[in-house]
């Protein structure tokens, strides 16, 4: 396999996640060995009481992208976020909101990446994760085929 069709598989397991499907509708991913970028209009309805985006929004987003730039270098098995750590910079009121996630290094049967949240080119959120080796193999999830 091709490092394109890996590439192009796991930009299927992220497309047709449920989770995706129903609340990232629109989001757009680019992926490429050891880096991975999702873009996302930012929908009021994804807004906390006091007019932002909610935290968890961040979360998943540079989870995703940190994820899935990791993921790009195994072929076997899938990852598991063993940790993710977040720092929230900025309030998110509206725009469209890009994760950028790069692969850092990897440490015996983990790896480490970080990501960037960026709004109109401003940093408004970083994170860094370990990502584990789980024992489902990656042919077995749901979109990698």
């Amino acid at each position: 396999m091709t490092d394109e069709d890996h590439f192009e598989k796991l930009k299927s397991m992220y497309t047709v996640a449920p989770i995706n499907q129903d609340v990232f509708v629109g989001s757009e991913m680019k992926i490429e060995n050891e880096y991975c970028q999702i873009s996302y209009p930012i929908d009021k309805k994804l807004f906390h009481a006091g007019g932002g985006l909610h935290g968890a929004i961040y979360f998943k987003l540079l989870d995703d992208s940190a994820y899935f730039a990791a993921a790009t270098t195994n072929r076997d098995v899938f990852l598991l976020t063993k940790s993710y750590e977040i720092q929230f910079l900025r309030p998110i009121t509206g725009g469209e909101v890009v994760a950028t996630g790069r692969f850092v290094s990897r440490e015996g049967r983990e790896l480490v990446a970080k990501s960037v949240l960026t709004v109109d080119g401003k940093i408004v959120g970083k994170g860094s994760g370990v990502f584990a080796y789980s024992k489902m193999p990656l042919d077995a999830t749901v979109g990698y085929k």
